[in-house]
């Protein structure tokens, strides 16, 4: 395998990781909230690169 091919899935991997993962049964306390699931994931994106930012 190519190295620098290696590398970029690297970062792919690492820029589209979601460690903030909701589960199914989070969702149905919240059934009178009208949220933005890509607003919340973008947030859940950007908070989890400043964690591994921080813990690197």
């Amino acid at each position: 395998m190519n190295p620098k091919r290696l590398i970029l899935q690297l970062f792919e991997q690492l820029y589209s990781y979601n460690i903030f993962v909701g589960d199914e049964a989070e969702d149905d306390n919240n059934d009178d909230q009208v949220t933005d699931q890509a607003k919340v994931i973008r947030h859940q994106r950007y908070a989890t690169r400043l964690y591994l930012s921080l813990f690197i």
